[in-house]
């Protein structure tokens, strides 16, 4: 959250206004939007954002997207870059596109978005513990399979904002399922 208190549970409600929170043997917490600094899955950290309000280009070092994953970097000039296994340093991300290695300054860089596939449902879950097999059937798991999945974009650096580096130290909660 903004005031540095952190919130561990299940999403259970998101609408563009608020999002509510169901706390293991607690009551649901419902925040405003405008009081979220940070929603990740279980793990945390940059590679599991989901949304974020904050700016920050320790966020885009810390972001290593995967295979399926890309960075989304467009420059203060308009160009645009679709960047898969960058190599991000406090100074600029290095990446090869087309057989040239590319080097985009900090400073050239206006905005960059983590584009990652969309998480698995809580069902979806379930399946993979105690039914794998059964997930052949899903839909959803072919669709992973071919790489067809919904993607989701979470802007993690923002030029034109005051950088927001450090994030809350919340304590890591392996939380059972509701």
């Amino acid at each position: 959250m903004k005031d540095d208190s952190c919130q561990s549970g299940w999403i259970v409600k998101a609408t563009t206004a608020s999002v509510t929170v169901q706390q293991y043997k607690q009551p649901p917490v419902t925040v405003k939007k405008e009081d979220v600094l940070w929603v990740d899955a279980v793990y945390g950290g940059a590679h599991e954002v989901l949304y974020s309000a904050r700016s920050s280009w320790q966020d885009v070092i810390d972001a290593k997207p995967l295979s399926s994953e890309s960075l989304q970097v467009v420059l203060k000039d308009g160009t645009r870059y679709k960047v898969k296994s960058p190599k991000v340093t406090a100074n600029g991300i290095m990446f090869a596109q087309h057989g040239q290695n590319l080097n985009l300054p900090k400073s050239q860089v206006e905005t960059v978005d983590y584009v990652r596939q969309k998480p698995i449902t809580d069902g979806q879950v379930y399946l993979l513990q105690e039914a794998w097999p059964v997930m052949l059937f899903d839909p959803r798991t072919w669709f992973h399979m071919l790489g067809m999945v919904p993607e989701l974009s979470v802007r993690i650096y923002d030029a034109s904002r005051p950088e927001d580096d450090p994030l809350p130290k919340c304590p890591f909660k392996q939380l059972p399922h509701p």
